[in-house]
């Protein structure tokens, strides 16, 4: 499934994010994806079969033109998604989807933990997910952990103040102060996960990924997650099939891929085809070395 990033702006700046530094030395001088990019974008994905698009950003909200991309995906016969942290006031969101067919078809919340948010910011996001849900948008919660001190519980709260059952647990690959290091995360990671899907698994359903190291979990874990349908990723999404698409029409496997070379101040690494796009299996920086891993070489 194709993410097509169609701005670099953001209203937040979290503390795991790892596309602040793209948005801080963004190379393109776009700031928003222009409309006849997004035109030729969709006709690339229609004569390679895609049939889904999800919009990521920055914050997708915040480009002037969503409702036209969302509307024009829709006739073209895409299912939408969007990612969004929903921190907006209520009238900015009702007033940019006044028309119902520009609503995208699945929306993903992203959630902090409660005490990152105001209490008129907490109103807020919950208030818009309400907002999406009344005009029949499928709403999941996504979950970013990197605060191992801090409680789920509140996530929980979101969840079934506004009877949501899906949350998509990400282990983000970023460690505070180098975004830029894919294979990071501990036993504790694992532990804190772990004990997630064993409380409320009866309760919601949980689609975990994991961009760390497959030592996080001991095999009684694996084993009981497997058995209640949970299957950790692990890589930069590699082995899922997704790609991004940039504002500029570039194609790269995943978004660190765009950030480690911006940080080593290089070209956006490009794929001229597909086959190229998916030998890419996960990226790896060691030594202030960049490399791309492929499953016959290493570039």
């Amino acid at each position: 499934m194709p993410n097509i990033i169609i701005n670099n702006t953001c209203n937040q700046r979290c503390s795991y994010c790892f596309a602040e530094d793209s948005m801080t030395y963004e190379a393109l001088p776009v700031k928003n994806q222009k409309y006849s990019t997004f035109i030729s974008i969709l006709h690339f994905l229609r004569q390679n079969g895609y049939e889904d698009v999800r919009f990521l950003g920055g914050e997708p909200l915040l480009h002037p033109e969503l409702q036209k991309f969302i509307l024009l995906s829709r006739k073209g016969g895409f299912q939408t998604r969007m990612f969004s942290n929903l921190n907006f006031p209520e009238i900015y969101v009702s007033e940019k989807f006044k028309n119902p067919l520009s609503l995208p078809h699945t929306i993903n919340a992203n959630i902090n933990n409660r005490d990152f948010y105001s209490d008129i910011e907490y109103e807020r996001v919950i208030n818009n997910i309400l907002f999406f849900k009344q005009w029949g948008t499928i709403m999941t919660i996504g979950y970013n952990i990197y605060d191992l001190s801090k409680s789920f519980d509140d996530i929980i709260q979101v969840a079934r103040t506004t009877w949501i059952k899906h949350i998509n647990l990400k282990v983000t690959n970023t460690i505070l102060g180098d975004p830029l290091i894919v294979d990071t995360g501990s036993r504790l990671y694992g532990e804190y996960i772990f004990d997630i899907i064993r409380s409320y698994g009866d309760e919601f359903e949980f689609v975990f990924s994991c961009w760390l190291s497959r030592d996080i979990f001991v095999s009684t874990e694996i084993e009981y997650m497997n058995s209640i349908g949970i299957y950790p990723r692990y890589g930069c999404d590699g082995f899922s099939g997704k790609f991004d698409i940039d504002i500029d029409g570039s194609i790269y496997k995943c978004f660190p891929t765009r950030s480690l070379y911006l940080k080593k101040r290089l070209s956006i690494y490009s794929f001229t085809d597909e086959q190229q796009l998916f030998s890419i299996v996960w990226i790896e920086k060691s030594s202030g070395i960049c490399r791309a891993h492929t499953l016959s070489k290493t570039t």
